[in-house]
């Protein structure tokens, strides 16, 4: 874990989204203390909503230091105690090369609910591909491993609903991690109970800022969102307030990507981020699947269906990809036309001169014919 750039409230793990406001004393009072079986080291980031800190184990059973996720809430009711035992269960199982690991959750005897997680040393991944000036290819390639781990989590009735760089670290070997997929709702659960979990205005779905049910296709659209900024550096949309962004996603119209970034980008690229970003959920890839097929497609050079799939565009897709093969099949091909026309003139010539010949020798018989008929009537 890493402190969150964009400055926005933590977001804590699972049921915790529920629960009120941090109490700072209270949380400050945990360092150099033990908490369950693992010892806090120091204070990695804060929030309103709780605090992340790297510990270690207490009995020394491994030396491999983690995040405790730490929210001060207390009285926590034993129907919130059983939502977060039953969600944290679901998100610990998520096993992913991608994903943050979830390895422990309890609520300590002063009533703070936390969970405990792997600790991923890492920049945001729109830094990264900045700092480290990738390629087209190489964005496109840790975005599908990013999409890849989110299609994984919604096979599971997981969805993530915070996507955005600050949860989106790349290591130093270069391995995507996302992270806070403790604040996933269950497509199963009491929606009454997660509804009111805070959200990052700027990277919010339409329907999560009008408070409608949520579902993988507002992950959709955070990973539009996040591509676009991948994939430029830009934001797609601009730092609002949550007034401005509820009016903005009441007006019922699809964000405007910003001319400048958005000329950057392919035209196919262009339409699998206008494809997530439609305001209406049902218009946008039906799952994460979907998304990074598209993804996989745009990278190794094939159709994508965001941009149709007429025959003209995939047989121009498919020269593109085999630009050399269709060079030397082109060559062949004039080659094979040039050989057989000059074999066709060759052949033409060599008819016409036979006909000539054959023109001359009917010439010489009907001329030796005439002689002799002169030289008959002269002796006779």
């Amino acid at each position: 874990m890493t402190k969150d750039s964009d400055n926005d409230p933590l977001k804590t793990g699972g049921a915790l989204g529920v629960l009120a406001g941090v109490d700072s004393d209270a949380t400050d009072r945990l360092l150099g203390r033990t908490l369950g079986d693992y010892e806090i080291l120091d204070l990695i980031a804060a929030g309103g909503m709780g605090r992340v800190y790297r510990a270690r184990r207490a009995d020394g059973s491994f030396e491999r230091e983690v995040a405790v996720k730490v929210s001060a809430a207390t009285g926590l009711s034993s129907e919130l105690q059983s939502r977060f035992a039953q969600e944290q269960s679901v998100l610990a199982g998520l096993n992913h090369p991608n994903v943050c690991q979830l390895y422990d959750a309890h609520v300590s005897d002063e009533g703070w609910p936390y969970i405990v997680m792997e600790l991923v040393d890492g920049q945001n991944i729109v830094d990264y591909c900045e700092s480290n000036a990738l390629s087209t290819e190489q964005r496109l390639s840790l975005m599908v491993n990013v999409v890849d781990a989110v299609a994984y989590a919604h096979s599971r009735l997981v969805v993530h609903r915070d996507i955005k760089p600050a949860n989106v670290l790349v290591n130093a070997g270069g391995q995507v991690k996302l992270l806070d997929f403790g604040i996933a709702k269950l497509l199963e659960s009491d929606q009454a109970l997660t509804r009111v979990t805070p959200l990052t205005p700027k990277y919010a779905s339409p329907e999560q800022l009008l408070g409608q049910p949520i579902t993988v296709a507002s992950d959709i659209y955070q990973l539009g969102l996040l591509l676009f900024e991948v994939m430029t550096g830009a934001a797609a949309t601009e730092q609002a307030s949550l007034t401005e962004s509820i009016q903005r996603a009441a007006s019922g119209h699809a964000v405007t990507l910003p001319g400048e970034a958005r000329a950057k980008l392919d035209r196919e690229l262009v339409l699998i981020i206008e494809q997530c970003l439609r305001a209406k959920p049902e218009e946008r890839y039906r799952g994460a699947s979907g998304l990074v097929d598209d993804l996989i497609a745009l990278r190794d050079g094939y159709p994508v269906t965001a941009a149709g799939q007429s025959g003209l565009y995939r047989l121009r897709k498919f020269l593109g990809r085999n630009a050399a093969a269709a060079t030397i099949a082109a060559a062949a091909t004039v080659g094979a036309i040039a050989g057989t026309a000059w074999y066709t003139y060759q052949l033409d010539a060599a008819r016409e001169e036979a006909e000539r010949q054959a023109e001359v020798a009917q010439s010489e018989a009907e001329a030796a014919e005439e002689v002799i008929r002169f030289l008959t009537d002269v002796f006779e």
